[in-house]
């Protein structure tokens, strides 16, 4: 089996994969995937690991998929999930004490902090820059959602998990362009509205992120404000929008 493709369990720190992304930086993406075995939906998961073990993989040379399985029930996740928000908070507030935890790890289950309730996947395309998939997420797109970002990764275009993100890019007061596809929109459009918009990106100085909607639309937001706004995906519209 090629090292790009690795089982992992045991606890890990936010930042274990540090030395990995510097490695790779530019040359790949690395998924870092927790497959919930209370989760039925997850087989779908399981099943494009079970492919890239056949031999899949190799038709994905800037993909590093590390993966592991976590038993937390789905109904408890939230709650998991909060009270390891709160510890980091007073780990954060109170540097100097340290928690004293001798018990060793169970290195068959994967336990990582930047998904502490055990069900999801990140996508890093660099060291600083990472996209999480948690709890409540589409596994359908899971597949599709890797590829886009293998496709992406060279460039200046972006992806955003969900439509929470949008609404914590507009909370943060983001400029740039935001892309809407829905599930029923062809990869190939998807592909076809990416090269379309890749010639305009040194000119237009802005970053344009892709996510999954119920809508497909393209907008264009200036710190947090809506300025622009197509229905469908025609970006020569939106772009007659955009002032200058």
């Amino acid at each position: 089996m090629t090292n790009r493709l690795k089982k992992i369990g045991g606890k890990l720190a936010e930042n274990s994969f540090a030395k990995l992304l510097k490695q790779i930086e530019g040359r790949g993406v690395l998924a870092v995937l927790v497959i919930n075995r209370t989760c039925p939906e997850c087989d779908k998961l399981q099943l494009f690991v079970s492919n890239l073990e056949q031999g899949a993989i190799q038709k994905a040379p800037n993909l590093v998929l590390f993966y592991g399985y976590s038993s937390i029930p789905i109904e408890q996740g939230e709650a998991v999930a909060k009270a390891a928000e709160k510890r980091k908070e007073r780990a954060a507030a109170n540097p100097e004490e340290t928690e004293q935890n001798n018990s060793l790890s169970d290195t068959t289950v994967l336990d990582w902090e930047t998904i502490p309730e055990g069900h999801g996947y990140a996508l890093f395309t660099r060291p600083d820059e990472k996209i999480v998939f948690r709890g409540d997420f589409d596994h359908d797109a899971f597949h599709t959602t890797v590829l886009d970002t293998l496709r992406r990764f060279r460039t200046s275009i972006r992806t955003l998990p969900n439509l929470a993100a949008k609404r914590r890019f507009i909370e943060q007061q983001g400029t740039g362009i935001l892309v809407e596809t829905h599930g029923a929109t062809p990869q190939s459009k998807i592909s076809a509205v990416e090269a379309e918009i890749a010639p305009y990106m040194a000119k237009l100085k802005m970053p344009v992120y892709f996510l999954r909607s119920i809508t497909q639309e393209i907008s264009y937001y200036q710190n947090g404000q809506l300025l622009a706004k197509v229905k469908g995906l025609n970006f020569q519209k939106l772009l007659k929008k955009i002032p200058g």
